[in-house]
């Protein structure tokens, strides 16, 4: 019996096998990773606009599945606050906002899920009395059973 020759065959079956089955184990990462992870952009912007005397915000909200996996939202979980801020007339060093924080709203209201490649978008025209001096800030919270996701914008207030 050769062993020598035998060895040789155990040592190209076993790297063989080490090759197959690292190749497959990144393929599975890839695969998974890609398919299996929820992937979305949210983006939220607000314009203020006055009409008849009245302040109104337009809250224009939007949800990009850029991954391949259907992303199941969770009802409850989605929603807009509304934030206000009110700038001293004469700033005596840097400060950080003290947001105010006012109502929130539902967010892609009777939406189960996005699909892939998928795009929801949500409009809210809400009425701001009294705070048109005051900069705002509207924050977009939604949620699916693994993963949340957060975008903000600040408004400055309309010129007089």
């Amino acid at each position: 019996m050769d062993w020598g020759h035998l060895l040789e065959t155990i040592s190209k079956l076993l790297t063989d096998l080490a090759i197959i089955f690292g190749g497959g184990w990144v393929l599975y990462n890839y695969l998974t990773g890609r398919t299996h992870k929820s992937r979305v952009q949210l983006r939220i912007s607000g314009e203020r606009t006055f009409r008849d005397g009245h302040e109104y915000l337009l809250v224009k909200t939007e949800l990009n599945n850029v991954g391949l996996a259907r992303v199941e939202l969770v009802s409850d979980g989605c929603a807009t606050t509304v934030y206000a801020h009110d700038l001293p007339k004469v700033p005596k060093s840097i400060m950080e906002p003290r947001w105010e924080k006012l109502p929130a709203f539902d967010l892609f209201r009777g939406q189960r899920w996005v699909e892939p490649s998928g795009l929801l978008t949500d409009q809210q025209l809400i009425a701001i009395p009294g705070v048109s001096s005051k900069f705002l800030r509207v924050w977009a919270h939604v949620e699916s059973e693994k993963v949340a996701w957060n975008a903000e914008a600040v408004i400055a207030p309309l010129p007089k």
